[in-house]
This record gives structure tokens, C-alpha cells and sequence, in this order.
């Protein structure tokens, strides 16, 4: 071990240390501060290297000496009538110490990360009790939700392919459940505390981060009341519409960037004349948009299994298409599957282009045409939910992507 490495990880160590030591000097921590933590890290990485030659025992021994240092001083406090609610910074002096052992043997990167994480969690104490107090009994259900489908079942599920043609894998399609849902909560959390009046774009990319299905559904039948709203309701649906292709981007990075790359200039041109599109209805309706409330609710269990039966049957659908019916047969099941819902169609391609089940550009097309089925689909929902004026207006638009999105399969 050089000299050098020794004073750069006991330089590291004071650095990180006044970092955290200066939003508890700031904080006006009674406990610890701005000269406190960076001795705490400092030792932590004292020790750390003393363990090197004489054992864990040494580590641990250092533990125990801050543990018995953090006691003595709150009883201190206590003697002179000092009441304090909370051991944050007592947690975060274990932690500092932690990290300071740690550079002498782990990536000073991952270090680095987790002191900026704990200050950043000291710093924003008022943010992260504001936004606890707003989030409302549905918003904790669904999270709850999520861990239940992310932390309880995921981790016990076999990784192993079953069923006909051998391509259920439970982990890979409890996974994609596990993706849509934390997207879709996201989406909807993002929604709740941007207020319960927002601009039309801002509802638009809200509820496509949701379900840009279920915000077609919503806003043709608020027309269907009021036609007032056809002009907001046009936009927000395109929007919405407009939304999905980046989920879809999102998920192709997420399992196959391969097939990302190769489905990224038709998607990126699908976009951008999409979003074009949305700008050119809201110039031209912009006097009749008014704020209007948010949509969406967060997926529940029930909604979960749905999706992932949707992305089994698929799969298999996918499998049986390859094995009796050839490439015709796939774009038939793309068609088919995309009408409802782009995203188990575009996981599940993806899923099969990683395992080299499926060529890039049958992906691709894939992809695009099950996407455009959803267009489709949607014009059939403004239809018969919503108004005439409504349906020539986001007919017309969905119409010409649905044609731009033709001429991009068959440039491809």
C-alpha cells in the first residue's frame, strides 16, 4: 500500500466528512458538525487501514467507540434539560465512519455516492416531510402495492422457462409487471403533486405517463358533457398519444438497447411529427384550452396480473406465430396485441431480441405496427365515446401518424 494511496483516501475521507459536517453545522446540529464529521470519516478510514494489519476486530472496536460516543453525549444533553426527537445524526455519524472504512478497500465512487446521498437526505428534511404529508392513502396503497410486486414476490420466483414452446420465464414476466407498475406510479405520484390544475401539455404528458388509453377514454367522454372541452381534450389526447413513444424508448433501453438502436430512428421520427402535430392543434384551438385536472390512478394488483397474463399470452402468441405462420403471423400478433397496449408487446419483443429469438428488424416492425394499432384503437374509443367534432379532429391527426408510421415500416 503507497503513501499516495494512503493520503489520498484520508484526503477523500476528510472531504466527504465537512461535506456532511457542513449541513449539520448549518442545521445547527446540537450533536455533531462541521469539525466533528470529518473526524468521524477520518477515523473510519484510520481504522479502516489499521484492520488491514490487525484484523476485523479493529473495525469493530471503532463502532463501538463511536457508539459509546454518541451515548456519552446524549446523556450529556439529557442532564441539561435538552429534549431532541430523532437520531438522524446520530445515524448519520455510523454512516460516516462506515464510508471512511470502506474507501481504504471499496470504489471510491460508490463512497462518494453514498456520503452525497446522506447529505442530500440531511439538507432536504422540510421537502421529504411535505411530501410524506401529502401523499393520501391511495398513493401509500399503491406503493405498498409496488413493494409487495418488487421486493416479495419477484425475488421468489423461478428463473426458468416453462409452458408451451418453452418461453414463459416467471421472473422475466413478473419483471416487466414490476417495470410497468413503478412507471405507471411514477407517472401517477408526478401527477398528484404537480397540483390538481395544471396547463394542457403538462395534463397531456401526464396522464400518457399513465395510461395514454385510459386519458382517450377520460377526455372523450368529458367532451361527450361538455363539448367545450374538444379543444383541450384533442391536445391532451395527442399528447398523451405523442407520450407513449418514449415509454417505448424507455423500455427498450431498459431490456434490449440493441433493439433500441435499431427501432430508434423510426420511433424518434414517429415523435417529432407527433409532436408537431400536438403544437400545431394547440395554436390553433389555443383560445378555447383552459386548466384542467390531472388523470390517472395508480395500477393496482388486479391491474398488474392483467398485464402480465396480456405479456404471457403474447409471448406464447409470438412463439406460435414463428414456429406454424412465419413473419406474416408476427406482425398479425403485433397488430392484435398493440390495440390495448403497446407496452407487453414491446417488452416481450424486446425480451426475444435480447435471447436472439427475434431478428432486430422484425422487432422494429413490430413495435411500429403495434403501436399504430393502438392509434387505431384509440380513434375507435373518440368514436364511440366521444363527439363527431372530436373524432374528425383526433381521427384526422391519429390518421395522418398512422400513415407517416406506414411509409417508416416500409422505409426500414
Amino acid at each position: 500500500m503507497s503513501v499516495y494511496f494512503i493520503f489520498e483516501k484520508l484526503g477523500l475521507a476528510l472531504l466527504l466528512g465537512s461535506l456532511v459536517g457542513l449541513q449539520r453545522e448549518k442545521a445547527a446540529s446540537q450533536i455533531a458538525g462541521l469539525r466533528t464529521f470529518p473526524l468521524i470519516t477520518l477515523s473510519g478510514a484510520l481504522f479502516g487501514l489499521l484492520s488491514k494489519d490487525y484484523g476485523a476486530g479493529i473495525l469493530i472496536a471503532g463502532v463501538v467507540g463511536i457508539i459509546v460516543l454518541i451515548l456519552i453525549s446524549n446523556l450529556s444533553s439529557m442532564k441539561e434539560g435538552e429534549v431532541r426527537t430523532g437520531i438522524t445524526t446520530e445515524v448519520a455519524m455510523l454512516i460516516m465512519f462506515g464510508i471512511g472504512a470502506y474507501l481504504v478497500s471499496g470504489p471510491s465512487l460508490v463512497a462518494v455516492a453514498i456520503a452525497g446521498f446522506v447529505a442530500v437526505v440531511l439538507q432536504f428534511k422540510p421537502e421529504l416531510h411535505g411530501f410524506v404529508n401529502r401523499l393520501g392513502n391511495d398513493e401509500m396503497k399503491a406503493i405498498m402495492r409496488f413493494a409487495l410486486l418488487a421486493f416479495i414476490i419477484l425475488p421468489i420466483l423461478p428463473d426458468r422457462a416453462y409452458g408451451p414452446f418453452q418461453v414463459l420465464n416467471p421472473k422475466e414476466i413478473w419483471l416487466t409487471v414490476v417495470f410497468i407498475v413503478g412507471l405507471n406510479l411514477v407517472g401517477y405520484i408526478i401527477s398528484k403533486f404537480v397540483g390538481s390544475t395544471v396547463g394542457t401539455f403538462s395534463t397531456g404528458i401526464l396522464s400518457g405517463m399513465v395510461s395514454s388509453t385510459a386519458a382517450t377514454m377520460s377526455f372523450s367522454r368529458a367532451v361527450k358533457t361538455d363539448p367545450k372541452w374538444t379543444a383541450r381534450s384533442t391536445t391532451i389526447i395527442l399528447v398523451a398519444s405523442t407520450v407513449v413513444y418514449l415509454r417505448v424508448a424507455i423500455e427498450l433501453a431498459a431490456v434490449s438497447p440493441a433493439l433500441l438502436k435499431n427501432t430508434a430512428a423510426p420511433l424518434a421520427a414517429l415523435f417529432c411529427f407527433s409532436l408537431v402535430l400536438c403544437f400545431l392543434s394547440y395554436k390553433f384551438t389555443r383560445k378555447d384550452h383552459k386548466e384542467v385536472s390531472s388523470n390517472g390512478k395508480p395500477a393496482d394488483v388486479r391491474s398488474a396480473l392483467l398485464f402480465g397474463l396480456t405479456y404471457a399470452i403474447v409471448v406464447i402468441a409470438i412463439a406460435a406465430a414463428k414456429k406454424y405462420g412465419g413473419s406474416e403471423s408476427l406482425y398479425w400478433v403485433a397488430a392484435i396485441s398493440g390495440l390495448t397496449d403497446v407496452d407487453a408487446i414491446t417488452l416481450s419483443t424486446a425480451n426475444l431480441v435480447k435471447d436472439d429469438q427475434l431478428l432486430p428488424g422484425q422487432g422494429t416492425d413490430m413495435i411500429l405496427i403495434a403501436a399504430l394499432s393502438n392509434l387505431a384503437f384509440k380513434t375507435g374509443i373518440v368514436a364511440i365515446v366521444g363527439t363527431r367534432p372530436l373524432l374528425a379532429r383526433v381521427g384526422g391527426i391519429f390518421g395522418l401518424c398512422i400513415a407517416a408510421g406506414v411509409a417508416l415500416i416500409l422505409i426500414f
